[in-house]
């Protein structure tokens, strides 16, 4: 096996030379530009040529060899820069992820013993024994989402379920308490249209996806009004609007709304992850989420096939 003794360079040989500072700062251009002038199919037969005429005639064609040089040397500065950049990110990934399993051993721990608090009765004492299911409610959810980031990058399994509609309106209207108090105002839910008594899908996804929209609704709303979650189904699909009052969002806020890391208004205790992640689950799921916004009046909807 052939060794190779590691050479010890001086700083400036990391650094590139043909690159301009703008190819620098965006070095995956130069290498798309590289392929788009020479395919896969052409830089074989040039470097085969090129050895051809090493091996066989014992030289190489001048210009031919320049001008491969020139922009298969520029090629290699971009790759280099962007391996550094992609082994900078798996450190930091790798790291994100220790942390995650970290704290979703810990969190699951929370969760057990708020469980076994809110499975215990004779309080006495009706807010206490609320905030306690409530509470056990938002750090299962939580410890769920945890996980579930953990294998954004992996492909999630997919639990389906025949699910309880009305165990799910059940989950919602406990989330909402202590946001309609806050905010004045009350979660309405309609299900005049729905025919519906179970919907086939993963419980917790879909959970996880209404409970973001209807804290979105309420953080946004205007004080003292309600939210209002409509649940309706058509032969083919169910679908889950949830509509507040407040102030219109513009088109260009719409278009970028389920951005990873965007925010409406920054500074208000969010990562901008949110609706990404809601748009992530109901892609996993079959379904579709848009958003509509009027006149004091913004409007999120989820459908799904059943």
């Amino acid at each position: 096996m052939r060794t190779h003794e590691k050479i010890v360079m001086p700083e400036w040989a990391y650094k590139p030379f043909r690159l301009t500072q703008e190819e620098v700062n965006d070095p995956t251009s130069v290498i798309l530009d590289f392929f788009e002038e020479t395919s896969l199919p052409e830089l074989r037969q040039t470097l085969d040529k090129l050895q051809d005429e090493l091996l066989i005639n014992s030289r190489i064609p001048t210009r031919d060899y320049l001008w491969f040089r020139a922009d298969l040397e520029r090629c290699l500065e971009a790759s280099y820069l962007l391996a550094q950049e992609v082994g900078e990110e798996l450190r930091t990934a790798r790291l994100m992820q220790d942390i995650g399993h970290e704290l979703s051993g810990k969190l699951g721990i929370i969760c057990m013993m708020l469980d076994e608090l809110s499975a215990q009765t004779g309080f006495g004492h009706k807010p206490t024994e609320l905030a306690l299911s409530e509470l056990s409610l938002v750090a299962n959810l939580s410890h769920n989402i945890l996980k579930n980031m953990l294998h954004l990058n992996e492909s999630p399994e997919i639990l389906v379920s025949n699910l309880s509609i009305r165990d799910l309106i059940s989950q919602c209207r406990l989330f909402s308490v202590w946001y309609a108090v806050l905010k004045q105002g009350n979660l309405v839910i309609d299900t005049e249209f729905l025919t519906l008594t179970e919907v086939k899908s993963d419980g917790v996804m879909l959970q996880q996806c209404l409970l973001n929209l209807i804290q979105n609704a309420f953080k946004y709303a205007i004080p003292g009004s309600d939210v209002s979650l409509i649940i309706a189904n058509t032969d083919n699909e169910v679908s889950f609007k949830v509509l507040n009052k407040g102030k219109r969002l513009s088109d260009d806020l719409m278009a970028k709304i389920f951005e990873r890391y965007f925010m409406v208004e920054p500074g208000q205790g969010s990562a901008g992850l949110g609706l990404f992640i809601t748009k992530t689950y109901v892609q996993l799921l079959g379904g579709n989420i848009t958003v509509h916004s009027e006149e004091h009046q913004v409007i999120f909807t989820i459908t799904i096939p059943i």
